[in-house]
């Protein structure tokens, strides 16, 4: 990976220099292949505390939950076949030359078998560089927080079906044990995850900046199937897992602030049948709301009101900087 990370950037100061293509669209691309090479690092560094975090989570038990994580890395693994597929029926069927031009660091080549060969060899490791690896980041991310969501999930259940008259002190103290084992597995995770999902998530943001560039830069040249191909295929797999990395952590806080309801409710119908608290400081434990938000370097809430925000700040402020282009 690192010596594709290298070749990627040799192509793009080709692509710079050579071409004539814009060095902001080239940066962002650099940008985000830039973040994959910081999660390999980083994850090397940690690997044990990912696979014990992965080895813990709940989901594994629930042959739907493993079912979809299957069908998710099944899809992220096949998607650089298909990228290097598509790119490759792209260049033959648009007649765009400068594909395997830019590929072969402008050496022509006559071998046409051995042209595409090489051709679909770097569209595969330079996807699977990124966005493939990021987003196996990126699922592997969103399965623990879904892990973490089914076992507070699990403790609303299970005081769901506890009367009220049969919610003592016993059975208080195990449920703020429960609780107390929950928010040490969600402070593993945020040690664990924090810098991940930021590189992770700025990664792909800066994926949508050179998609929204090359939409209006490139895609109505001569070469414009090779780039609409390649804008379809990266925007789909960069746009959707950035979707899930706001959307999946949500169910955190909103499971964490049911089961508070349902503390606030236990203790309200007692209160009510006139049962006096027999363990105050129990109860003011319980009831203290602990709402545990997941975050990137305590940068970013990944929480589902801020996906539009996201997005509108990529459209934003990228049509601003494609803005100086167009005058140009």
């Amino acid at each position: 990976m690192l010596l594709t990370y290298v070749d990627t950037l040799f192509l793009y100061f080709l692509a710079v220099k050579v071409n004539g293509y814009e060095w902001k669209w080239a940066l962002e691309r650099v940008l985000s292949k830039t973040s994959s090479i910081l999660l390999v690092l980083s994850i090397n560094g940690k690997r044990e505390e990912f696979t014990a975090a992965l080895r813990k989570a709940n989901f594994m038990n629930n042959p739907k939950s493993k079912q979809k994580i299957n069908v998710s890395a099944g899809f992220i693994l096949a998607s650089p076949f298909i990228y290097a597929l598509v790119l490759l029926l792209a260049c033959e069927i648009g007649k765009d030359e400068l594909g395997f031009h830019y590929f072969y660091y402008g050496i022509p080549v006559g071998n046409k078998v051995f042209k595409y060969f090489i051709l679909y060899c770097k569209s595969f490791l330079y996807y699977f560089l990124f966005p493939t690896y990021s987003n196996f980041v990126i699922l592997m991310f969103c399965a623990v927080c879904y892990s973490n969501s089914l076992s507070i999930r699990n403790l609303c259940q299970e005081l769901e079906i506890c009367p009220p008259k049969a919610f003592t002190t016993s059975i208080q103290i195990r449920c703020l044990k429960s609780r107390r084992k929950i928010h040490k597995m969600l402070d593993k995770l945020q040690a664990c995850f924090s810098f991940l999902s930021f590189v992770a998530c700025a990664g792909n943001f800066s994926c949508c900046f050179a998609l929204l560039s090359q939409i209006i830069l490139y895609s109505f040249s001569d070469s414009a199937l090779t780039y609409q191909a390649d804008t379809v295929m990266n925007s789909v797999i960069a746009t959707v897992p950035l979707i899930m990395m706001f959307w999946i952590p949500e169910t955190i806080p909103v499971e964490l602030e049911k089961l508070n309801k349902i503390i606030r409710w236990k203790y309200e119908m007692r209160a009510s049948s006139g049962m006096v608290c027999e363990n105050p400081s129990v109860e003011k434990l319980l009831l203290e709301e602990k709402i545990f938000v997941v975050s990137g370097c305590n940068l970013i809430s990944f929480r589902k009101c801020h996906i539009l925000s996201v997005f509108g700040t990529a459209l934003t402020y990228g049509l601003l900087i494609l803005s100086f282009e167009v005058r140009n």
